[in-house]
């Protein structure tokens, strides 16, 4: 693709790594769209939705005119998937954090996991945890998980 291609409109598929925020991977493509194709260090770009930094997949990322269907981009369904633990629990409900409690599983069997999923299937009304990326008090809850992380 040339700098004309990127300039007049593009939507990239990026595999986002694990341990990269949404912010990591578009400057870096940005980076190198700018060293390697030769496009002005101004020129527009955006992610459609942010992945968590413990999260990898798809990512979809506008250049140019495209910037402007974002907002449509974001509307789209979405499918999630994961690996998940019986039986253990943190304080910011991903493996940000170590286990802090664990119970006792012996008791839930293949229909109890079957009727279980039925709860999670269709649109969800998502509450984001206190662990997230929402704001209190005009900080991101994202950088106190970081800072809360060090101690």
């Amino acid at each position: 693709m040339t700098a004309e291609d990127f300039l007049n409109g593009q939507v990239l598929l990026i595999d986002k790594p694990l341990h990269w925020s949404s912010f990591q991977a578009v400057n870096k493509l940005k980076y190198l769209l700018i060293n390697k194709v030769g496009l002005p260090k101004k020129f527009k770009i955006g992610h459609a939705g942010t992945l968590d930094p413990l999260a990898s997949g798809l990512l979809l990322v506008c250049t140019g005119k495209f910037t402007k269907r974002i907002t449509e981009l974001q509307g789209q369904a979405k499918e999630y998937t994961g690996t998940f633990y019986i039986g253990a629990t943190t304080p910011s409900y991903d493996l940000e954090t170590e286990i802090d409690c664990t119970f006792e599983t012996s008791h839930i069997d293949e229909r109890l996991i079957n009727e279980t999923v039925k709860h999670f299937l269709g649109e969800i009304d998502q509450k984001p945890p206190i662990f997230s990326a929402i704001k209190k008090d005009g900080v991101r809850l994202v950088r106190a998980r970081k800072s809360w992380r060090k101690h």
